[in-house]
C-alpha cells in the first residue's frame, strides 16, 4: 500500500504522485468501495460545488436498499432520477409503468415501453429532425412498421401504413 501525501495537501492511494487533494489509483477494475455499515440505510457519494455566492450546490449518488441507483440533488437531497432493480430508467417518478402515471411530471423507460407523464400547459414531448425531410416517428407492431409521422417540403403527414388512409397537413 502506497499512502503519499505531497507539499500542496494532496493525498495520493496506491500512486507517488497525487494529481489532486484525493487521488485514488490502483490496477484491475475496482477501485474504491463504499458501504454504510448500517442495515437499511442507503449508501452514497456526495458531490458538491459551489455558485458565485457561496452557495454549496450538492449532489448525491447513492445505491439503495433495494438495489436500485439513486441521484439527488440540493440540500434537501431531492430524487431527480434513478435506475431501478430491474435496469428502468425512472426520471421525475419512482412509478415504472407510464400507463399508470398520475403526478403530472416525469418519464420511464421500462423494457420497451416509453412513457411522458405530464400536466402541463406547454409542450410535453419534442421530435426533432434536423437534416432532411422524411420519417420522425414510426410506429411498430411486433417489429413491423404500422405507420408513421414525418415532414416533407414543408408539410406534416400521418402515414397509417397499407392498410389505412395517411393525413397530410400544411
Amino acid at each position: 500500500l502506497v499512502l503519499t501525501a505531497d507539499g500542496d495537501g494532496n493525498v495520493g492511494i496506491g500512486t507517488t504522485s497525487p494529481a489532486n487533494t484525493l487521488h485514488v489509483e490502483k490496477t484491475g477494475s475496482t477501485v474504491a468501495t463504499f458501504r454504510t455499515s448500517n442495515n437499511n440505510t442507503n449508501g452514497g457519494i456526495e458531490l458538491a460545488g459551489k455558485n458565485s455566492g457561496g452557495t454549496v450546490t450538492p449532489f448525491y449518488l447513492q445505491a439503495g436498499t433495494s438495489s436500485e441507483l439513486l441521484f439527488l440533488q440540493g440540500s434537501g437531497a431531492t430524487e431527480k432520477m434513478r435506475i431501478d432493480s430491474s435496469g428502468r430508467l425512472l426520471v421525475g417518478t419512482t412509478n415504472p409503468y407510464p400507463h399508470l402515471f398520475t403526478s403530472g411530471k416525469g418519464f420511464a423507460i421500462n423494457q420497451g415501453t416509453f412513457g411522458i407523464d405530464a400536466a402541463c400547459d406547454n409542450i410535453v414531448g419534442i421530435f426533432n429532425r434536423t437534416d432532411a425531410d422524411g420519417t420522425i416517428v414510426e410506429f411498430k407492431k411486433q417489429s413491423t412498421k404500422v405507420g408513421t409521422i414525418g415532414a416533407a417540403t414543408g408539410t406534416t403527414y400521418i402515414d397509417g401504413g397499407s392498410t389505412f388512409a395517411g393525413l397530410q397537413f400544411s
